[in-house]
Order: C-alpha cells, then sequence, then structure tokens
C-alpha cells in the first residue's frame, strides 16, 4: 500500500483533479440548504472586525473572521456563495494532496468526492479548513524527518498546524502532540543542546512568528459585542463566568446541564440551566470549577458520552454500523475497534501519518468532554478513507486469489457468498430502518422513494458479487469464465468499500436529487433567509428595534444591526412581562417582533429555554403592540412578523 514516491506524486495536482473538485463544489452548492446560525455567527465579528478592528473571541475563530475578509466586501449573499467555494476547494484539495501520499490519483479523486459533502456540510465551518490545515502539515511532514533534515519544512508545518488550532481550537491537540514528538527525535538525537538549538527563532521562521503575533493581537483586540461568547448570543441569564466565555467552557456547562435536565426531569419544558446549573454544580460556570464541584455526574456523563461516542463512530461505515446496530453498546465498540484496526494498518508503513492517527484519534476522543456528535468526525475522515482502502487491499490480495486460484476452493467461496447475502439481507430488512453509509433513516413518506432506490441499488450491487462469487463452485465454467469473474469482482471491491465507509452517499442523493428537480443556489426549500433578503429589509426598515429568535441571520441582514436587533437571550428565564426584572421590551426601544415558528412552536432548546421567554414575554408583548396598531405579517416557512411602526 505504501507509494515510496508517494510524496512526491502528492505533491502535484493534476488538472483533472482540481476540475472534478470544482465540478463538485459546484454541484454541492445545489443541494437545498444554508448556513446555520453558527456559521453566520462568524459573518457577523467578520463586520465587527471590519467596522471596529476588534476581534471574536479565540474559541470561535479570529483567524476565519480575518479569513472572511477576503470576501465580505463582495456584499451579501454572493460573499456567502463565494467564500463556500473558496473553503470547499481548499478542503478537498488538501484532504487530495494528503491522500496522494498513499493512494493513486484516481481513488484520491473519487474519495475526495464522496466525502468532501459530508466535511463541508458539517457545522461550524472552521472545521474544514481546520482539517486542511492539518492535512497540509502532515504532507510537509512526511518528507520530513526532523529539524536537520528540513528544517524549513518542520516550522511550516507548525505553522499550519498552529493555523488550524486557530480555526478550531480542539485541534491544539494535533499541535502538542507533534511539538512533543519532534522534542524527542531531537532529545534522542542530539540531547537537550539540540532541543535548545532548535528552539531558536530563525529568520526563515517568519510565516510561524507572523502567525504567533496575530494570535497575540486578536487576544488583546477582544470585541466588547455581547454576543462574544461561546453563543453568539447576550448571556444576562446565563451561568458564565464572564462577559467573553469560552468554547470550551460554555460548551461544558450546556452540555451537562442538557444531560442533566433530560436525566432528572425528562424533558426541557419550563427547565433552564439558569436554573439546574445550579443544582448541578453550585456557583461553578467552568469546566475544571464544574468537574470539581460535582465530580461524580461528570464522570459518569463522561462514560455515557464515550459509549455514544463508540456508536456516532461505528454509523461511519456500513459494517460496523451493522455490527452496532445488532448488539447495541458492545457492538459500537467492536465498530469503533473495527475502523480503528483498519485506520492503524492503514497508517503502518508512514510514521508522520501514524502520528497523524494519533492526533485524529485524540480530536475524536476530546468530543466525549461535552456531546459527541456525528459533525465531529470531521477529523476522522482521512483515516475512514485510508481504511477502507485498506480492507479492499486484504480482500482482493488475499481473499479473492484463494477464492479463484482453484476449484478445490468451493467451501470458501459458498462461505464467503453465504456470509455476504446475509449482510444484504440483514442491510434491508434490519427494524424497518435502512442502514446504508453510516447512519439511519426512517423510511416515511418523505423518503420512501430514495429508500426504495438505494435498496434496488445496493441489491443489484451485491447481488452481481454474489452471482459472480457463485459461479465458482461450477466446474462448468471455463478458465477465461473465471479470470473475468475475478477480474470483475477484484475490481468492484475498491469502489464498494470507499461507499460503504462513509456517511455521504445520502448527501449526494440529496444533492442529486434536488439538482434535477429544482436547482437552488444554497437555499432551503421551505423558508430561506438568503432569498428572503430583500423581504425582511422592506419589513423592517422602519422599525427602531427588533426583537428576534433569529439575531445573528438578522444581523448579517441588517447593516445597524448594532442598535437595532435584540436577542431574546436578554430575557430572563422568570417572571413575565408585567412582573420583572428586565425591562427591554419598551416601545422606545423595541417596537417590532420577527416571531419564528421556531420560537412560537418549538422545539425548546437544549438547557437553554426560549419557550418559556416567549410565553412569558414576547407573546405578551406582541399582543400590546397589536392592542396600539401594530400590523402582522405572515412570512411562508419562517413565522409571522408583527410592526408598530409601518405606512403599508
Amino acid at each position: 500500500m505504501t507509494n515510496p514516491s508517494g510524496y512526491m506524486n502528492s505533491t502535484k495536482v493534476s488538472f483533472r483533479a482540481i476540475l472534478l473538485i470544482c465540478i463538485v463544489v459546484l454541484l454541492m452548492m445545489l443541494r437545498h440548504f444554508e448556513p446555520t446560525a453558527e456559521s453566520w455567527g462568524y459573518w457577523v465579528f467578520a463586520d465587527e472586525l471590519y467596522n471596529h478592528g476588534e476581534f471574536v473571541i479565540q474559541g470561535r475563530s479570529p483567524l476565519y473572521v480575518l479569513y472572511l475578509q477576503l470576501f465580505n466586501w463582495i456584499g451579501f449573499p454572493f460573499s456567502i456563495y463565494m467564500e463556500w467555494i473558496t473553503t470547499s476547494l481548499i478542503t478537498g484539495l488538501s484532504l487530495y494532496l494528503l491522500l496522494r501520499i498513499q493512494l493513486s490519483e484516481w481513488k484520491s479523486i473519487f474519495a475526495v468526492i464522496i466525502w468532501l459533502p459530508f466535511i463541508r456540510y458539517s457545522e461550524p465551518p472552521v472545521q474544514s479548513l481546520a482539517l486542511s490545515m492539518t492535512c497540509l502539515a502532515f504532507l510537509l511532514r512526511s518528507n520530513s524527518v526532523n529539524f536537520e533534515n528540513n528544517r524549513s519544512a518542520i516550522t511550516a508545518s507548525y505553522t499550519l498546524l498552529f493555523m488550524a488550532f486557530m480555526f478550531r481550537v480542539t485541534y491544539i491537540l494535533p499541535l502538542v502532540l507533534v511539538v512533543l514528538y519532534d522534542i524527542w527525535n531531537c532529545y534522542k538525537s542530539k540531547g537537550l543542546k539540540s532541543i535548545f538549538e532548535n528552539s531558536i527563532p530563525a529568520w526563515r521562521d517568519w510565516h510561524l512568528l507572523t502567525v504567533l503575533c496575530f494570535f497575540i493581537i486578536s487576544s488583546i483586540l477582544i470585541s466588547q459585542h455581547p454576543w462574544n461568547n461561546a453563543w453568539f448570543a447576550t448571556t444576562s441569564w446565563f451561568p458564565v463566568s464572564g462577559e467573553h466565555t469560552s468554547l470550551g467552557d460554555g460548551g461544558f456547562i450546556q452540555s451537562m446541564n442538557w444531560k442533566y435536565i433530560e436525566s432528572r426531569y425528562g424533558d426541557f419544558t419550563n427547565h433552564d440551566f439558569y436554573f439546574t446549573n445550579k443544582e448541578l454544580f453550585g456557583d461553578a460556570t467552568t469546566l475544571l470549577s464544574a468537574f470539581f464541584s460535582n465530580p461524580a455526574f461528570v464522570i459518569e456523563q463522561w462514560w455515557r458520552n464515550i459509549l455514544e461516542l463508540f456508536e456516532i463512530t461505528s454509523n461511519l461505515n456500513l459494517i460496523s454500523n451493522l455490527v452496532s446496530s445488532l448488539i447495541p453498546w458492545i457492538g459500537g465498540l467492536i465498530g469503533t475497534i473495527l475502523l480503528l484496526y483498519g485506520a492503524i494498518k492503514s497508517a503502518a508503513p508512514n510514521s508522520q501519518i501514524f502520528l497523524l492517527l494519533i492526533a485524529t484519534i485524540l480530536l475524536v476522543g476530546s468530543t466525549a468532554v461535552g456531546i459527541p456528535k456525528m459533525r465531529y468526525m470531521v477529523p476522522a475522515v482521512p483515516f475512514l478513507i485510508l481504511g477502507a482502502y485498506w480492507y479492499s487491499m486484504v480482500i482482493k490480495n488475499n481473499i479473492i486469489p484463494k477464492i479463484f486460484n482453484t476449484r478445490t476452493s468451493y467451501v470458501k467461496s459458498i462461505v464467503f457468498c453465504i456470509i455476504s447475502l446475509t449482510l444484504v439481507v440483514i442491510l434491508l430488512l434490519y427494524s424497518g430502518k435502512f442502514i446504508f453509509s453510516g447512519g439511519y433513516i426512517t423510511v416515511n413518506t418523505q423518503y420512501q422513494g430514495t429508500y426504495d432506490f438505494l435498496v434496488m441499488v445496493v441489491t443489484i450491487m451485491y447481488l452481481m458479487l454474489f452471482i459472480a462469487l457463485m459461479s465458482q463452485i461450477s466446474s462448468f465454467n471455463s478458465d477465461k469464465f473465471r479470470a473475468k469473474a475475478k477480474k470483475y469482482i477484484t475490481n468492484a471491491i475498491t469502489p464498494i468499500l470507499f461507499l460503504s465507509f462513509t456517511p455521504s452517499t445520502l448527501f449526494w442523493i440529496d444533492i442529486m436529487k434536488d439538482t434535477m428537480e429544482a436547482p437552488k443556489i444554497m437555499t432551503h426549500d421551505n423558508f430561506s433567509f438568503i432569498s428572503s433578503k430583500d423581504k425582511i429589509l422592506n419589513l423592517g426598515d422602519n422599525c427602531k428595534g427588533i426583537m428576534t429568535f433569529e439575531h445573528i441571520l438578522m444581523a448579517v441582514i441588517f447593516s445597524d444591526y448594532d442598535t437595532k436587533i435584540y436577542d431574546v437571550w436578554e430575557i430572563p428565564p422568570f417572571g413575565n412581562l408585567d412582573d420583572s426584572v428586565y425591562d427591554g421590551l419598551e416601545l422606545d426601544r423595541v417596537d417590532c417582533l420577527f416571531i419564528s415558528n421556531n420560537l412560537s412552536q418549538g422545539p425548546t432548546g437544549k438547557a437553554t429555554n426560549q419557550t418559556v421567554r416567549y410565553k412569558n414575554y414576547i407573546r405578551p408583548y406582541e399582543l400590546e403592540l397589536l392592542s396600539l396598531g401594530a400590523s402582522s405579517y405572515k412570512i411562508d416557512g419562517y413565522g409571522r412578523v408583527v410592526v408598530l411602526k409601518t405606512d403599508r
């Protein structure tokens, strides 16, 4: 599997690779989707940087906000489109270059095409760039043994890894791991003297020094905007230790309260972490203080998170998903081990790739600190690809030849066929759900057509393999026929394994369906903030102040958001409009309400309860505005807008 000249090949990108990745990127834009509020938050702080010269907190990536300045001048929504294209190309090409270390050109292209939708649709968007920088860093390191051989490449890899950390704070783990690895190598080579000598900055390290300087500057020039925190929201009634709560502390506190409310109360109705955090952690508002306040609960939840992580990880491919589904919990562990084993075997020939694997395990494992989610599995993509390739090579080089080489291997052939057919039967019948490419799809009317199509495709694919293998048991088959059957099966193994080791297949079904039925550029079917910009501006232009649940999205649309847009999180989760310490809903401050269906109809948030704020404050204030002559406008797919001052 190792390509001795892999590094030299991997530094070159063919025209066809660029062309095909560009086509894929453009096709992905036609899927009916929009960036989430988290994505829009970065654009808000891109405006803050442009207008005020101040940065978002480190956990929300000042480097990404700086990167957005390349596109912000274009104007909404074309800035969104250009950033999507550029970031997707960077992501696709960097992953391609890393894969070229060990895979052929076409296999690398095929893998990128399959996986790119999963990476780019996974929020937050900075994950894509963090993965890209990491891929490029290890690409450089793959041909550089130590400082003595190529200091420039090593320090350049530090720069890229530090940039990855600045895009996504969890990527400090690969950075620290690599630094410790190089320190150890220096010590083994020439002792402490070598460590000291290589630690002295040189002019050729200017790129690393530049990034370090930017990190310091962006840490000092912090925006004082009330949304500059882990939630991109006002935190007046959140259990926080300060105005600029870090992503680590904020995510941990919310996730632990989320699980506490679920286990203690069963649902989130009338529960908010403003209160439950006191029950759970007392006055603690940071990860460390919360841990020491209630270590038993935290450790118990971390154990549950680890088990859940096994399930999520095993759902990343078909085979491990089947194992996990048939044997809950234990199956998740077995499925994870299967993936990990393939990844380890794929990385074994190259020490730097193996080092990347360890970093990947740390990144994926760190998600158990909060709440593991499928979208946090982005760092694992390179090894899901390489692991799939390794398993395909095992089948092609060890199993297939044993089946076809002699006519005495009929028993093995039959056993292999039975196992394959059994997997197909389980695949199609298990629990009324379709288990494909690592994801569950409940078969309902909306997805029935997609379900039937996928069942047909997979059935035909495995049936052809089954027929080809079963033909082995016939002594009447000619050697020519046997050779053709062997060739067919051998060539089919790698693409089948690649398709089975990704949850992106369903993304591609959506992309192709949306492209053929009603192509739209990055817009939802039901309601789109991008396509509804003019309508929203028209309704809100004459408003003095707008209270909304979608404050981040509105801030992107309204240029005067600093003085105009208010979020529901400034409202306390207690009291009511007529009896409260809160007085923000006043006519001289807020004369318009943008009330989405998400706010008025739910669901209630996870630990953060918007429903209680709507019922106790927003709805009564809406009735007050209407009694004063306000007009109410319905926006299909969104909700309603209440405007007091209007000439319409």
